[in-house]
Parts: structure tokens; C-alpha cells; sequence
């Protein structure tokens, strides 16, 4: 069931929708890759060449960035004691293994911030949270088309959505997780990459307070199916 909150919370922190501003969001239907809060913080193509935008294809029929085996996108952000991600993907091809289509790794080798869709052994795909923490998530297909993920830590508690659907809660608490760290879409922290495309993607640096309210910013977000652009959200 979709959550309809009195008031856009664009321009309006603390209004209708419980998490408040985004701290970052990309519609990602522009060559740009353009970060509707900051644009010094819009994504970057890493690669042989640049991932492309696909026009009409999206969940809200808008544009979307398509990743591939070569080219991915990237921006060192810093990651926070607690966050709420929300994210649309469809898969290009299966996913490969070991491979996630979202990783936040810190640029030295201390473990992860976040990985989300890591195929581990040919049956699971995890939302894992700074490489010592996972969580098993329903399995996304080349089938399903496009699959709507909201995950959101707050400290103690990690919680993911699949299409406003829970997927259960993990206990987990660490505090390290304040250095800046390079966010990729398509690519793990080495050379691995898994071709997707992207859109509607949105980082908000606080958590739901419980499930009810994980449940309705899912649910709200998700939107019955067509996602919310940053101007809508």
C-alpha cells in the first residue's frame, strides 16, 4: 500500500515525509549524473567511456543511466552513523558473482561502508554493512524488470525493503563508519562491474525511527510502482 504524506517535503525539512531533506538525490536522467542537492556532488563515469542515458525507460517513464562492463559511476561521499538509501535498478544481465551493483568502500582497505546485491554463492543477494555485517535479501532477476530497494541503518538496526516488501531486520552496531568513502553504481571496489541501469537514487543521512516508519518511507517512496523524482519526493 502505497502512503500518501500531506506535504512535499522538497524545500520543507521536517514536513510530511518522516526522514525530512535528502542529503543527496540523483534522478539520474541527465548526462550529467547531476545531484538535485549539490551539484558539486553529481556522480562521475568511470570507465572506457561513460554510461549512457536512456530515455522513457524508467519506472516514472523518464530517463535512466545505464551502466556496463566497462563504465560505472562513482563519487567519493562520506557515509554516516545512520542513512536510508533508496534506489531503482533493473539488471542489464544476471547479476555476477561476488559482484554488487552498489558498493561504498573506503578508499583503504578497512572494510566497506555498505554493499547492496552481492550474489554470493548462486542462490543469495546481501545488503551487507561495512564488511562485517549481511543480511540475505529476495534474489533480483533480469525478469523482474525494475526492482525498487530501500535499505536504512540507524545504528543498531539494519532494515531492507524490496518493492516496499520487508526483507527483516539484522542486529549490528559499529561506529566506524564517518570517513569519506567512493560510492559506486555497477561496480564493486576492484574491477568487478554488473550492468544495470539506475534511477530516482537518494541518500538521507537519518534512519526511520522503527519498522512502521521504515514501512510507510518504503512504501511512499516505492510510490505503487513509479518511484519518485527528486521535485516529487
Amino acid at each position: 500500500m502505497s502512503v500518501n504524506f500531506p506535504i512535499s517535503l522538497a524545500g520543507k525539512s521536517g514536513g510530511g515525509f518522516p526522514l525530512g531533506d535528502p542529503t543527496n538525490y540523483w534522478d539520474l536522467d541527465d548526462a550529467s549524473y547531476t545531484n538535485q542537492v549539490d551539484a558539486t556532488r553529481n556522480l562521475i563515469a568511470i570507465g572506457t567511456n561513460s554510461p549512457v542515458i536512456e530515455s522513457n525507460t524508467a519506472p516514472d517513464g523518464g530517463g535512466c543511466a545505464v551502466t556496463s562492463t566497462t563504465d560505472s559511476l562513482g563519487k567519493t561521499l562520506t557515509g554516516t552513523p545512520q542513512m536510508t538509501l533508496s534506489l531503482w535498478v533493473e539488471f542489464v544481465i544476471e547479476p555476477p558473482r561476488y559482484t554488487p551493483f552498489l558498493c561504498w568502500r573506503n578508499s583503504s582497505v578497512d572494510g566497506t561502508y555498505l554493499m547492496l546485491g552481492r550474489y554470493t554463492n548462486g542462490t543469495t543477494q546481501a545488503f551487507n554493512m561495512h564488511n562485517e555485517k549481511g543480511m540475505v535479501v529476495a534474489n533480483q532477476s533480469v525478469s523482474q524488470g525494475w526492482v525498487h530497494w530501500l535499505i536504512t541503518y540507524d545504528g543498531n538496526t539494519m532494515r531492507a525493503f524490496k518493492d516496499g516488501v520487508s526483507q527483516g531486520t539484522a542486529s549490528y552496531t559499529c561506529s566506524v563508519c564517518t570517513r569519506s568513502r567512493p560510492l559506486r553504481l555497477g561496480r564493486n571496489w576492484g574491477s568487478g562491474h554488473h550492468p544495470c541501469k539506475f534511477s530516482m537514487f537518494g541518500i538521507w543521512d537519518v534512519a526511520p525511527a522503527d519498522e512502521s516508519e521504515a514501512q510507510a518511507t518504503a512504501d511512499y517512496l516505492y510510490n505503487g510502482g513509479t518511484g519518485r523524482r527528486y521535485t516529487d519526493v
